[in-house]
């Protein structure tokens, strides 16, 4: 594995100071000694990095500069270049003097400046397809990153839907059987946009400002992730947006009037561009008047949402007027998402910005639709148009006046935190209230600076209202915070209040994640002359009545399970396909609407989706009611069910005739029959999935299910505390023993898995299997006998009990939270938790990183990282009366599409915590994945390994853990304990086993052969 953070650099980072703003996504990579000396130099840069505001404040002395300088995408720095790029690639047009940029190197160019000063940097891009996601850069000058938001700078993509005409649609969408209009085909549609280099969290509303001196520099664009094309990079003063009334003044002096004209509607479900792939149209049925509107058929007549809600997306229109002169924009939206708040939006018409107001318009919360005019409240604005040209207005989600005082809790979180990793470094974990710290002599900053902080959150406290309007729940736990910290002023109240301390640390996180999303529903968008009647809000009572008794009428006729299907043409009912789903209703949803939009139309099965609550799928299916498809099910259930009989196999060696075993005709036309339907399972599973997937879903020979997930383990560690305590990240066990004094001298903790998982890791990482070899080559002898009481799996198990008994690991715990607060700077998880972390702990965002896990050296001093893996399946019950139609649903929601639209969706809807762990490699990769963690992904797949599911397999992790229990609460030894629990294991196993009409270790025939 490439380390995260070399030997040789270990030495220098120890020696560094620990600063609080210290952030970078080191790359796994072996490096050669002139690699090293650069990432050396990168990191001191990074470890000193300051923030935006600090410097800003360094330079507010100088003046804007005078000078304008563009470089061209294809004069590039060959020499100090390490990405391979291409110059003026062929496929894209206008491409002229651009280069081609992949996503894995930086790309630097030279430019010379003639005049010192402050200088905006604007690129002219065009978004190259790549996995679907916003682009992101790292910026750096001269080699040296200016501040450290310098390091995410991202860049929209364009995405287009694709509309129809003629027979079979309407208003451009294409219709079902039944009349449904469904959700148009989205495609990567690129263009070259130009932007300005601006903050990517939107907490700065004006693009960033460098300072330059003169003469002769280097502009490199890191890597992050995705390719880009670059035509042009500019450097050049900025210029303030002008205000409204200096924008009126502009148009009146020329001579602009009010437009004589009838309004212009256009449907917000219409856009011509947008930047990401999940703002699509919806269908709302809140209303009677959201046009248009049917009682019984899907109209798509909205857009955004909770899709629509990150800082830099945006949604185009186009539009013509008929008259020249000045206009109203009046908006129909629902904005009842965020309670108690506002949302922005950035409003450009023809690609500007018209005026600095327009940076930042506000859609108040309402229960119900609203319309309204763009405007402060007080006055409405108008906008000059001119007739007989084509004009476009873009929306682009902006922070608006939220964004400095969530900018201002952010930093005070981040240093809060540092109070909280330092008190705890002194105290440990748990403080005594009666002890005497010295708080105000050993950490001084930290004593001064909680009641500093205490103050500063009453004023942002003040500052929310005013901007609000009045006191309500958002204001809450500033309002707390700022009363806690205020009582931390003795040595008493910070040790009593230090758990409290922590979780309104959590809390702060969680109000930023949230308040930062800025979701808004549209219906349509009119630009309307001053003085007309604005159009209707909401229905009035008959038209409500109307419709919902419409509603209700026509729902006793409508086949829902239907949805999405075209006619086939034969005059036949279509095949339906009943399946369930055990997940949450927002999921399910997604699921619903997947098979609507693209299953349906494209394959013509019905898809009857239930979601049913979990433990229901077992007495369904012993009742006969149960399901033909059950989705995200568990390796052990789906072979319990299996070897029940109660599963089909889904691979044609499933229906191979068995030796000795007599079929009647009947029977042997059904399983040719079934290996037809199954004979491309081989090529499907070689091309979606690691092969430890299929491992725990396989059982002699026969699968029983399609992966969804699949997920493994990897070390977690922070950066920041690691450089602070001068240690290295561990590549082998060996050098876990060596970091463990440093860590537990400063009271903070190494997270490690114990029981069986723990056990496995040791094993496996030393070729030891779990179960013992098949006896004399008899492949249904596999798993009869458990392999923990060899020499290695009992050194496995001695060395995972010696973490937690003699050096202290702790045995439960919860690692996000943990980690977060530092107390756990490094530690085995799932690498599900990236995600959790990504948007359960902001305030750390760039501190951490994961890796492999720490590996064990063989004989030649290779080491080996193999971890277990696990995986959820889909599969399908033995009761299943249209086996094609159901294996082409399985195929279709496992595949690359599907899954890669589904973990789309779970970003859009859950933010960055809803990453899909699919077991689709292609979909995976595919996700929003920064470069550097992508790698890091990639390189854990090499080294995966998984557990066979063999019938009594659950007695194994019980024994195990009750013989860890033991060994932990009694202090026994550890190998004695083990081996007192192997009987039980084997008899359980081969109790299980002769249920099943298995060789088991009783069974003569298989034992005494093996003997011989």
């Amino acid at each position: 594995m490439k380390r995260v953070l070399s030997r040789t650099l270990a030495a220098f980072i120890a020696c560094l100071m620990f600063m609080s703003a210290l952030g970078v996504n080191v790359s796994a990579a072996e490096t050669s000694d002139t690699d090293k000396a650069t990432k050396l130099e990168q990191i001191k840069e990074l470890l000193s990095a300051i923030t935006y505001d600090e410097y800003s404040a360094r330079y507010s002395n100088i003046a804007r500069g005078t000078s304008k300088v563009t470089i061209k995408g294809s004069d590039y720095n060959a020499s100090e270049t390490t990405a391979k790029v291409t110059v003026n690639p062929s496929d894209v047009d206008g491409s002229n003097g651009s280069v081609l940029v992949p996503e894995e190197g930086d790309v630097t160019f030279n430019f010379n400046m003639q005049t010192e000063g402050m200088y905006k940097i604007t690129i002219e891009y065009y978004p190259y397809p790549g996995r679907s996601t916003t682009i992101e850069r790292a910026l750096l000058i001269d080699g040296k990153y200016p501040f450290k938001e310098s390091r995410y700078l991202s860049l929209s993509g364009v995405w287009k839907d694709k509309y129809l005409e003629g027979e079979g649609t309407s208003r451009g969408f294409e219709l079902d059987m039944y009349g449904n209009e469904l959700r148009p085909t989205k495609t990567e549609s690129p263009e070259w946009r130009t932007m300005d280099f601006i903050e990517s969290t939107g907490y700065y509303l004006e693009p960033f400002e460098f300072y330059i001196s003169a003469g002769d520099h280097t502009l490199t664009l890191g890597e992050v992730k995705e390719p880009i094309i670059i035509k042009s990079i500019t450097l050049q003063p900025a210029e303030d947006t002008i205000s409204y009334s200096e924008y009126k003044s502009k148009y009146d002096a020329k001579g602009a009037k009010t437009a004589d004209a009838e309004p212009v509607r256009i449907q917000a479900e219409h856009p011509d561009a947008s930047s990401a792939q999940i703002i699509y149209p919806l269908n709302d049925r809140t209303s009677a008047i959201t046009e248009p509107q049917d009682p019984s058929l899907v109209c798509l007549n909205t857009i955004g949402g909770d899709k629509w809600q990150t800082v830099g997306d945006w949604v185009r229109w186009s539009f013509t007027v008929p008259e020249t002169g000045y206009y109203r924009i009046a908006l129909r939206y629902l904005q009842n998402f965020s309670s108690g708040l506002y949302v922005s939006r950035k409003i450009k018409i023809d690609g500007e910005v018209p005026f600095a107001e327009a940076k930042k318009c506000k859609f108040n919360y309402n229960d119900d639709w609203s319309v309204q005019t763009l405007g402060n409240g007080e006055t409405e604005y108008e906008f000059y148009l001119e007739a007989g040209k084509d004009h476009m207005i873009e929306m682009e989600v902006v922070l608006g006046d939220m964004a400095d005082i969530l900018h201002q809790v952010e930093v005070a979180m981040t240093t809060l935190n540092n109070y909280y990793l330092k008190i705890l470094m002194l105290t440990g974990p748990t403080p005594d209230i009666y002890r005497t710290y010295k708080f105000d002599e050993q950490l001084p900053e930290v004593f001064m600076g909680l009641q500093t902080y205490s103050k500063l959150f009453y004023k942002i406290s003040d500052e929310l209202e005013a901007i609000i309007g009045s006191k309500g729940e958002n204001s809450v736990i500033l309002d707390n915070t700022a009363f806690l910290l205020s009582r931390m002023n003795s040595d008493y109240q910070i040790a009593k209040n230090f758990s409290t301390f922590k979780d309104y640390i959590g809390s702060l996180g969680t109000w930023i994640m949230n308040t930062k999303n800025q979701p808004l529903l549209l219906d349509y968008i009119e630009f309307t002359p001053a003085g007309s009647k604005l159009p209707q809000a909401n229905a009035n009572f008959w038209q409500a009545f109307a419709h919902e008794f419409s509603s209700f009428i026509m729902s006793f006729f409508a086949d829902y399970n239907s949805l999405g299907a075209k006619d086939n043409g034969t005059g036949k009912d279509l095949p339906t396909v009943e399946t369930w789903i055990f997940s949450g209703r927002d999921q399910t949803q997604i699921v619903r609407s997947m098979i609507n939009d693209d299953f349906m139309s494209a394959y013509n099965i019905k898809i009857d989706l239930k979601l049913v609550a979990g433990g229901t799928l077992l007495p369904a299916t012993l009742s006969g009611t149960g399901p033909d498809i059950a989705l995200s099910q568990g390796s052990g259930d789906i072979i319990n069910y299996a070897i029940r009989s109660a599963v089909m196999g889904i691979n044609p060696a499933a229906y191979e005739p068995e030796e000795g075993k007599t079929y009647t005709d009947a029977e042997l036309d059904t399983m040719a029959k079934n290996r037809e339907i199954f004979s491309d399972y081989d090529q499907i599973v070689a091309e979606r999935y690691d092969p430890s997937a299929l491992i725990p879903l396989t059982l002699y020979g026969k699968s029983y299910g399609l992966p969804e997930t699949q997920s493994f383990s990897m070390l977690f560690y922070r950066m920041d505390i690691l450089a602070k305590i001068g240690i290295e990240v561990p590549e082998t066990w060996d050098d876990v023993y060596a970091i463990i004094p440093a860590l537990q001298n400063n009271n903070l903790q190494f997270g490690m898995p114990n029981s069986l998982a723990g056990t496995l890791l040791f094993m496996y990482q030393k070729n030891e299997p779990l179960y013992k070899p098949a006896v004399n080559d008899n492949p249904l002898t596999y798993g009869m006998q458990i392999n923990l009481d060899s020499n290695v799996a009992l050194d496995s198990f001695k060395q995972m009990c010696e973490f937690i008994t003699m050096y202290n690991f702790p045995k439960d715990y919860d690692f996000a939270n943990r980690f977060r607060s530092g107390e756990m700077p490094i530690g085995i998880a799932d690498y599900t938790t990236y995600s959790l972390l990504t948007i359960f702990a902001p305030e750390i965002r760039g501190l951490w990183e994961f890796t492999l896990i720490p590996g064990t050296p063989d004989a030649s001093g290779q080491v080996n990282h193999s971890v277990n893996s696990g995986v959820s399946a889909v599969m399908m019950m033995r009761g299943c009366k249209d086996v094609e139609s159901a294996w082409t649903f399985m195929k279709w929601w496992t595949g690359e599409q599907a899954q890669g639209r589904y973990g789309n969706e779970l970003l859009a809807l859950l933010g960055p915590s809803g990453r899909h762990p699919t077991a689709n490699l292609n979909a995976l990769y595919k996700q929003p994945w920064p470069s550097a963690d992508r790698k890091n992904l990639e390189e854990g797949f090499k080294h995966l390994t998984s557990t066979p599911e063999m019938p009594g397999g659950y007695i194994i992790s019980r024994d195990v853990q009750f013989a860890f229990l033991k060994v932990y609460n009694d202090n026994t030894v550890p190998i004695e304990t083990l081996l007192n629990y192997i009987e039980d294991m084997n008899k359980e196993l081969s109790r299980k086993r002769e249920e099943f009409n298995l060789p088991t270790l009783d069974d003569p025939t298989t034992w005494q052969t093996a003997q011989k």
